[in-house]
């Protein structure tokens, strides 16, 4: 229920007296005043959730100088990934390793897209990419394989042996139940051989099962090291994203433990998959914690300031370049994994003349011109409405999106309940012959798109159908008169 329908409720309970006492209801959440604002002030807000250019072009050459620190591939490939298609991070950390779809278009040519599931509403979907992009994700795909391939082994080995150690590369090469010394118990779990029983006794702090075995002297075997090593995989293992049917074994993000720590070594027996604060944090600059990516290599402002940005920002920045290439608003929704196309609007920061220029160009300077003049329209102008779909009435039409909700009142009187026929006026029915023959134009071109699945065209057909009836009963008369024009 829309909050215009929650409004109009109580004034019809009130109105009709169906309740004891008048009731009133005001919308507790507060419209965003500067999504719609047109003064400076506006126009900054908007200006701000775009990425600067410079911020673009320097993240691209750290993409294109192939970085070789882990937490530095992670995050030039997540971005890499978060400009083929408008994207939330935690989307496309759900990606699972065999993450594109290949598939050729209408006109033959094969393209490329991303399977994703959709945040907000939005289901399992195939983000296509514009061809610019495909390269770009192809190999940040490419680097997050690599990267994550011991983590992707290691999740593997758990899966498929749950009775046995992770024999990895410092592993001791013992049986599982062979007594371990100090220092092969420290290689098995990955800290310093040198640290001995006191650094075991710190590595199991929060495992009383293994201390308590330190503490009455007895050796520890892998069989040991296992039970803990299993107390530690994460929840729903093998599973990552169960509802998604990925499993960890072939998660794009199935890192190690210690994964991205400048100090310390991936753990060799921990699993571990980063968090959205993990990407966005190495993109924002927070006084007084780690040092983001820009800072890491060096890279500021024009003014000298420290970069920091948001993951959204790029997000926000591919649903205006669409819009600027005239994608349709129903394409973008979908492209954006929205469930609700008027979402859009938040997304959209084209400059004021950047929207003049589009009216002027959708509108045409002659057509426009008529319209000025009150000229009628040829039925060739209504044939060429391109994709959308027209509202025709006995004076003209007017050009709807297919996901837009067929209008109800406004000049649609051949729909109107109260509209009464008298016979006898021969220039009306000309009129309604020309209707006829305009809205079966309109109807084969709802039929073809219904066909094709597209969003809102069966509601459309219904609308045309119901119009053409109405016609046919109309032109029976000879005559036509409304008491509602």
């Amino acid at each position: 229920v829309t909050g215009v329908q929650t409004c109009a409720l109580p004034i019809f309970l009130n109105e009709n007296r169906l309740v004891a006492t008048k009731l009133t209801w005001k919308n507790p959440i507060k419209k965003d005043k500067d999504q719609n604002r047109t003064d400076a002030e506006g126009r900054k807000k908007r200006e701000e959730k775009m990425p600067e250019d410079h911020w673009l072009d320097s993240m691209a050459e750290m993409f294109s100088n192939k970085l070789e620190a882990p937490r530095d591939v992670f995050t030039t490939s997540i971005f890499g990934l978060l400009m083929s298609a408008p994207s939330r991070v935690s989307e496309i950390q759900q990606l699972p390793l065999n993450c594109f779809h290949r598939e050729k278009d209408r006109n033959g040519v094969m393209r490329r897209g991303l399977r994703f599931y959709g945040g907000k509403g939005y289901a399992s979907d195939i983000k296509y990419m514009p061809t610019i992009f495909e390269d770009t994700a192809v190999e940040a795909a490419r680097r997050l394989t690599e990267l994550t391939k011991p983590g992707r082994e290691l999740a593997k080995w758990y899966q498929d042996h749950p009775n046995e150690f992770y024999r990895h590369a410092n592993c001791p090469n013992v049986s599982e139940d062979h007594p371990l010394t100090a220092s092969q118990a420290c290689e098995a779990v990955g800290i310093s051989s040198h640290g001995g029983l006191p650094g075991l006794r710190a590595y199991f702090q929060n495992y009383p099962k293994i201390l308590d075995i330190l503490n009455r002297g007895t050796a520890l075997t892998l069989r040991d090291l296992n039970d803990f090593c299993r107390s530690q995989l994460p929840d729903g293992f093998p599973w990552k994203h169960k509802e998604l049917g990925i499993k960890w074994s072939k998660s794009l993000t199935c890192f190690r433990k210690h994964e991205f720590h400048i100090e310390w070594d991936a753990s060799p027996i921990l699993l571990w998959t980063p968090g959205k604060s993990t990407f966005t944090t190495d993109l924002n600059f927070i006084p007084g914690q780690e040092n983001s990516i820009w800072k890491r290599h060096g890279y500021r402002n024009l003014d000298e300031t420290e970069i920091s940005m948001t993951s959204h920002q790029v997000r926000h920045f591919l649903n205006t370049v669409a819009q600027r290439g005239k994608l349709g608003e129903l394409d973008i929704a979908r492209w954006s994994g929205r469930a609700d196309i008027r979402q859009n609007a938040t997304y959209n920061h084209m400059t004021e003349s950047e929207l003049v220029d589009g009216a002027r160009e959708i509108v045409g300077a002659g057509l426009l011109e008529r319209v000025k003049a009150n000229a009628p329209v040829t039925l060739a102008d209504l044939e060429a409405v391109g994709d959308g779909i027209a509202h025709v009435t006995i004076y003209g039409f007017c050009v709807h999106d297919f996901s837009m909700v067929p209008c109800q009142k406004h000049r649609d009187c051949l729909n109107c309940t109260e509209q009464v026929c008298v016979k006898g006026d021969d220039e009306k029915l000309v009129r309604l012959k020309n209707v006829r023959d305009r809205t079966q134009v309109q109807l084969d071109k709802a039929v073809a798109a219904s066909e094709d699945g597209v969003y809102g065209a069966d509601r459309w057909t219904q609308h045309q159908l119901a119009t053409l009836e109405r016609v046919d009963q109309d032109r029976k008369s000879t005559r036509l008169n409304s008491s509602h024009p």
